[in-house]
């Protein structure tokens, strides 16, 4: 027979959580326990206001069903406004970052992400896995200052009055941060769709106007021929996230010997070296 607190431990846990970013008040419910919950509601104890005072946002009703149907009203705007042909955001020249051979490149990237979902009643359900690509314009790393020079150690010297331009003024102003500038899209869509809503989202950006167009992928099916596809200049940089083919070779070191770190290097120094070989060989 169960205990208290073993039945305890198996039970949802909904807790309501605020966030103020960027401007945006959120309101978040979160089941941090280990059983699935649905049918959750929210009531507030005390009203409160948002918008400037004209939204009462106690009023709300926060459930599953709520959050469902703005989702799926979200989902809906989107839809109309892509079968019309038109994109997100207003369209600008964006003056493209340089490389250390200064020339402005422009970036293009493609994932699909495991979606989980949840079965009626709380119950499992297979993950769905829609694309997610982006147009970006990263913010190129600053390169770390040079080390000062040893100091000296301590040695008195003959105190006076400072000259007025030798006093410390007003603390300089630290130099606001640049944002990288990105356009994305996502949904579960093939991805010749897909493709067609990225370049027009790519040419409301001006991303013809970069020099040097760089590709970004995990290696997963169809990926990078889709990244080819769309973007087809002849100088192409296509890079390989190496996170999951390293992933890959893990397993097969384990599947191999014992002595798994031996192994793997072997095989990925065998991987990497043709690779290099194969792109050398391509030009």
């Amino acid at each position: 027979m169960a205990t208290a607190k073993e039945e305890d431990s198996c039970r949802p846990e909904v807790i309501v959580d605020f966030a103020f970013h960027c401007g945006v008040f959120h309101i978040i419910v979160e089941n941090i326990g280990t059983a699935p919950a649905y049918r959750v509601s929210v009531k507030f104890s005390r009203k409160f206001h948002g918008l400037g005072g004209r939204q009462e946002m106690s009023g709300l009703r926060l459930s599953e069903a709520t959050a469902g149907r703005t989702t799926e009203a979200a989902g809906g705007r989107l839809k109309q406004l892509r079968g019309e042909g038109r994109t997100l955001g207003s369209p600008r020249s964006w003056d493209w970052h340089k490389d250390a051979k200064g020339r402005t490149c422009a970036y293009a990237s493609i994932d699909a992400i495991c979606v989980a979902q949840q079965a009626k009643g709380g119950g499992k359900a297979e993950g769905r896995m829609p694309y997610v690509a982006a147009i970006y314009n990263p913010v190129p790393e600053e390169p770390d200052k040079a080390a000062g020079l040893p100091v000296p150690g301590y040695e008195p010297v003959e105190e006076g009055p400072a000259a007025a331009d030798a006093l410390p003024g007003a603390a300089a102003k630290p130099r606001p941060k640049r944002r990288m500038q990105a356009r994305y899209v996502a949904g579960l869509m093939s991805l010749a769709a897909l493709g067609l809503v990225l370049r027009q989202q790519a040419a409301q950006v001006d991303m013809e106007a970069a020099q040097l167009w760089i590709a970004l992928s995990d290696g997963g099916n169809g990926l990078e021929e889709f990244l080819r596809g769309n973007f087809n200049r002849a100088d192409l940089v296509v890079i390989l996230d190496f996170w999951h083919a390293a992933g890959y070779l893990e397993k097969l070191a384990l599947a191999s010997r014992q002595n798994t770190c031996r192994t793997y290097s072997i095989v990925s120094s065998a991987l990497i070296a043709g690779a290099i070989a194969r792109r050398a060989a391509a030009g």
